[in-house]
């Protein structure tokens, strides 16, 4: 193995290094940094390369820009990945064993237990609770796997078209029991919770941005709504 000096080049050194150079410039060809490493003996690859740049500094500033091939692309890759799982390997108690790869149906079932847990609970999502669970994903995957998933559920499964009698109802009961959220779902029981206070708060905008309907609703649905909406507004203040 050569032995690489980390002190100050000596002028055999430096000599050595123009020599090789001048020879690849004068070729016209792309420098070989291994190979000049491997002419020069005692220095690194990096080093040649600083020591070029301070040797040649003026020609290297009207170089071109140097172009990657496919296999140089590849080789950095390559390096890159191997130093990342080096530092992974030696804080693997402070990261985990967190995968950077799609989720398997193993943790997509471990997510959707814990939000389910969640949910039957009528509770926020720890999301560092739900990730202790999974261990092999970050909060954020976690997270973010979360919003995947539910969402065409959501778009699909827990849509509901409101009526405008369903709408006076829901008014009625919340001016009876206002945000007792319990006891207006027992009154919708295919209804839950999240749907019935985004109704309740979609008819409050209504009132405060005076927004009028679809087009496809006729006129007197449209009133009633309006009046609904008054109703609601009147109730809160507004």
């Amino acid at each position: 193995m050569i032995q690489q000096a980390y002190c100050k080049w000596s002028e055999e050194e430096k000599d050595k290094l123009v020599d090789v150079v001048t020879k690849y410039k004068a070729m016209n060809q792309k420098l070989d940094w291994t190979q000049i490493q491997n002419h020069v003996g005692t220095k690194t690859v990096r080093q040649c390369y600083d020591q070029y740049v301070r040797q040649f500094k003026k020609q290297h500033k009207t170089d071109a820009k140097p172009t990657w091939t496919v296999q140089e692309e590849r080789k950095l890759v390559k390096v890159f990945k191997h130093s990342q799982q080096i530092v992974s390997d030696q804080v693997v108690d402070k990261v985990g064993n967190r995968q950077y790869s799609k989720w398997n149906q193993k943790e997509k079932d471990k997510l959707v237990e814990q939000i389910n847990k969640f949910n039957e609970a009528n509770v926020k999502p720890d999301w560092v609770e739900i990730q202790s669970c999974i261990k092999t994903k970050t909060i954020r995957q976690c997270y973010d796997q979360c919003v995947i998933l539910f969402k065409k559920i959501h778009n699909t499964d827990t849509r509901h078209i409101w009526t405008v009698q369903e709408e006076q109802r829901l008014a009625n009961v919340f001016q009876q029991n206002p945000y007792k959220w319990e006891v207006i779902q027992t009154q919708f029981p295919n209804l839950n919770i999240v749907q019935l206070k985004n109704k309740i708060g979609t008819l409050i905008r209504q009132h405060n941005k005076k927004i009028v309907c679809k087009d496809n609703v006729d006129q007197s649905e449209k009133s009633e709504r309006h009046i609904l909406a008054g109703q609601l507004g009147n109730l809160l203040g507004l």
